[in-house]
This record gives structure tokens, sequence and C-alpha cells, in this order.
């Protein structure tokens, strides 16, 4: 065989490993912007996740807040009444007018059911 037979074997051979590259290197690029695109769709449900729960704090703590304010206008009312109540953890103690006093432990409050997801 002479060189002018071997030249088409050799740019069919040449464009064979450039079209195996480049489709290799296409395969990637293409994986990569699957991955990229699903981070960033992790990322933002992540982010809309976090300010839903931020949200529920800020209720949380102000629904607190009013509560302590209903404890501290019972409490008050009753020390009026010549009733005082003590709470101190889990254990009441209530003291009446007559210096007699009740010591209650409270019940365990029960686990809130986990927030479906």
């Amino acid at each position: 065989m002479n060189a002018l037979e071997t030249i088409p074997y050799l740019i069919n051979a040449v464009l064979a490993i450039c079209i195996t590259v480049g489709a290799f290197f296409a395969v990637r690029n293409g994986r990569q912007n699957q991955l990229n695109k699903f981070q960033q769709d992790t990322n933002s449900a992540l982010k809309q996740r976090v300010e839903v729960l931020e949200s529920k704090v800020l209720d949380f703590e102000k629904e607190n807040v009013i509560q302590r304010h209903i404890i501290e206008t019972i409490t008050s009312a009753l020390k009026q009444k010549g009733i005082v109540i003590t709470i101190d953890g889990d254990m009441v103690t209530i003291q009446d007018r007559s210096g007699s006093s009740t010591h209650r432990k409270r019940p365990t409050i029960p686990q809130a059911k986990k927030e479906a997801s």
C-alpha cells in the first residue's frame, strides 16, 4: 500500500478518536449541568424551608409572650384573692390565706406529632 491509500484510513481513525473524545466531554458536561441544576434546586428548597421555620419560630415566640402574660395575669388575680401560686420547674405550690399549701407536680407534656414532610 502506498501513502495515498493509507491517508483515508488515518483520517477516519483521527475522526473516530475526535468523535469519541468529543462525546466523552459532551456527556460529562451534560451530567455536570444536571448536577448543578439539582444542587441549585436543592439549595432553593432548603432556603424556603429555613424561611418557613424562621417564621414559625417568630410565631412561637409571640405565642410564648402571650402565654406568659396570661399566666402573670392569673397569678396576680389569685394573689389579690389571697392565693399565691409558685411555679418551680415541674412543681407547683399553691398557698392560701389560711397558710395551707398544696404541692403538685405538673403532668408531663405529651410530645407533639412530627410534621409530615
